[in-house]
């Protein structure tokens, strides 16, 4: 007996017989696959056939009406007009789209996939934008720039924070996009990591060794993802401390630093190494630094280390936590890591393109 079928993607074949040898057996067989077929061509999303617009390129909202009502428009870069008279009336490409800067915070989260730096957000090499992240509580995109750049996938995302308001582009975004000028951050947390960043480089090829270690693959996440707050929140004020705390503090190159003793002596701590070196080379003002490390590792110490007590609340109110949020304080925390860097960079580096500010 046997069968065979082919039909819709289905194949196989159904054998059965009896076999004689000492004793009678029957059998069966049955072989076959299921081949899954695409979908129709017209659905594959690539030109010229063309997916649902509207999730393609949805509308976000560009400002407020004379109503007081958010005013919206497509996302869509061929409906936009430009430079060149392209649809006469409709909004420009570069019309800025504002969000909530929860919006980085799914970024921020996963820096094994995606990348936040100072103007751009990238996934790999998969897809990347660009974006004007220097303002303390939200983000803008160019309205034609999400719907080239943004994947589809991602729209719903961005959607849930866009917000209506009046605010302006960054003052660094209207001199880089429209003055072609070149700019350093100016908000705390991309000024400290630019700043940090060249000034390690700087230094292994002034001195050939590093000042702070590079941090493990592990660990690498907790310079990548340093940020402002985005959250008033306990929890992430927590963990940016510590990350901050083992980008500086943690890291400090004590074997080298030792070596670097015009008197040697025995000291523990990277922080009272670094306070012995200073001291003998007679830096103005290193106290103040010191100080600073100092409070900000007890403020790790006593926060992520330990259970929060008094101790807590000593190092907490050194930083003002006692009366300001915690968005606050932390971009104060910041500044003074980048007055740090700076101080170090004044005082050591002969090759340093950064204004001190």
């Amino acid at each position: 007996m046997s069968s065979d079928v082919n039909e819709d993607g289905l194949f196989f074949g159904l054998w059965g017989g009896e076999q004689r040898l000492l004793e009678t057996y029957s059998y069966s067989i049955l072989m076959g696959k299921r081949i899954l077929l695409p979908k129709p061509v017209e659905e594959c999303g690539y030109e010229p056939y063309s997916r649902n617009e509207e999730n393609e390129y949805p509308e976000y909202i560009i400002g407020i009406d004379e109503y007081g009502e958010p005013r919206s428009y497509t996302s869509n870069p061929a409906k936009l007009s430009n430079y060149f008279g392209a649809n006469p009336g409709a909004p420009h490409y570069l019309t800025p789209v504002f969000f909530k800067k929860e919006v980085l915070q799914r970024y921020l989260s996963r820096p094994n996939i995606f990348s936040v730096e100072a103007g751009y957000l990238r996934c790999q090499s998969l897809w990347g934008i660009e974006i004007d992240n220097e303002h303390k509580d939200m983000v803008s995109v160019y309205l034609g720039d999400l719907g080239r750049d943004l994947p589809v996938q991602e729209h719903s995302h961005w959607k849930q924070y866009n917000i209506a308001t009046d605010a302006r582009l960054s003052t660094n975004a209207v001199k880089r996009d429209f003055l072609c000028a070149f700019t350093q951050p100016e908000i705390s947390d991309l000024k400290f990591k630019s700043n940090f960043k060249q000034f390690v480089n700087t230094w292994r090829e002034q001195y050939q060794w590093d000042l702070f270690l590079p941090l493990s693959q592990n660990d690498e996440y907790n310079f990548k993802t340093l940020h402002l707050p985005i959250t008033d929140g306990q929890e992430e004020f927590d963990h940016l401390v510590l990350s901050l705390v083992k980008t500086m503090i943690d890291s400090l190159n004590e074997k080298e630093i030792v070596k670097q003793f015009k008197n040697p002596t025995d000291l523990k701590g990277g922080i009272s190494k670094l306070e012995y070196w200073l001291s003998e080379l007679n830096f103005p003002d290193y106290q103040q630094q010191i100080k600073f490390l100092r409070n900000l590792q007890e403020l790790r110490s006593t926060g992520t280390g330990h259970r929060k007590g008094k101790g807590y609340e000593k190092a907490a109110g050194v930083f003002g936590l006692n009366t300001d949020n915690y968005v606050d304080v932390f971009d104060r925390i910041l500044l003074q890591a980048n007055a740090f860097i700076l101080f170090l960079a004044k005082n050591f580096l002969k090759d340093w393109t950064v204004t001190l500010s």
